[in-house]
């Protein structure tokens, strides 16, 4: 990276961030929706009278490491949304609007721009989400202290404030967000390559290309490789993060099997060696560069 793309990246980054105000909103009503949930629901605690649940007790370590993980969910699935509409419209919006021609009498080449793009939607965003994940989970955590002190037979610092488990979590999270984003790329790298392209309906040209091939696929040779492709590539990441139960956890009656570190759910090695990880990547930087070519003639719908 020479030291013009190093000096311009970050001012483009920002100007994405400025253009893009639901890059901030949106995890920011997530996290308020999670923190006045904390704050009102009544029926998650478990108390009755002055007790809490001995179920809850029994298994307090791995209610408090699912419920941190699991506020997680609600970011992740507003924040691939999110993204999914701003790839779609990252390269297709200055040409529709011809501020393209400002941005390239500047001295910026396509290469700084679609790289300052797949860097805030890969790597900007995520990390921002998760760093909201992370203090939205410090003021769940907080407001259920302060709603479950005085509770008998209840340590509530060590209950919810247990370094450990915080730890394992937020690494898990961490991790399950970097596997992704790497699996994910090659789709991203389509997403912003039909954003170069179209002239109209970007998202009508990313998906109907894949569609079309599945239909004439189907047709032609009664086969489906190219639907098991797609399927692969939404879903195959998850073959190299699974685990083998080891213990049974009983919560209300309901016995779910669940691993004793949550470090057995993820399998490192297996993922970083995969030849479908890697493959996708390649494919990736072909579309990107694509991507580029396209960039540098395209100037108006």
């Amino acid at each position: 990276m020479n030291a013009t793309l190093t000096k311009t990246l970050p001012l483009l980054i920002r100007r994405e961030f400025w253009e893009h105000k639901a890059f901030l909103i949106a995890p920011a009503i997530v996290a308020a929706i999670c923190v006045f949930g904390a704050i009102f629901t009544t029926n998650e605690l478990h108390i009755v009278g002055n007790h809490v649940d001995p179920d809850w007790m029994k298994h307090r370590d791995t209610i408090v490491a699912v419920a941190l993980s699991g506020m997680s969910i609600p970011f992740g699935i507003v924040m691939g949304i999110v993204i999914l509409f701003y790839l779609l419209d990252s390269l297709y919006a200055d040409r529709k609007d011809r501020s393209i021609l400002f941005w390239k009498s500047l001295p910026l080449s396509d290469v700084s721009t679609v790289a300052a793009k797949l860097i805030t939607a890969v790597v900007v965003v995520p990390a921002f989400t998760l760093a909201v994940v992370f203090a939205t989970n410090l003021l769940v955590a907080f407001v259920f202290s302060l709603r479950l002190n005085g509770i008998e037979q209840l340590d509530v610092w060590r209950t919810l404030w247990q370094p450990d488990v915080w730890l394992q979590v937020h690494a898990l999270l961490l991790y399950g967000l970097v596997a992704s984003t790497l699996w994910f790329l090659p789709i991203t790298a389509w997403l912003m390559l039909a954003s170069s392209w179209a002239r109209r309906a970007v998202l009508l040209w990313a998906a109907l290309p894949p569609i079309l091939a599945m239909i004439c696929e189907e047709i032609l040779f009664d086969t489906a490789h190219v639907a098991a492709l797609l399927r692969y590539r939404l879903i195959g990441w998850t073959q190299f993060h699974g685990y083998q139960g080891d213990r049974v956890v009983e919560i209300d009656g309901e016995k779910l099997s669940f691993p004793a570190r949550l470090t057995d759910f993820v399998d490192p090695a297996a993922f970083f060696t995969s030849a479908g990880l890697w493959s996708g990547v390649a494919v990736a930087a072909l579309l990107l560069w694509v991507t580029i070519l396209i960039r540098r003639r395209r100037n108006e719908v």
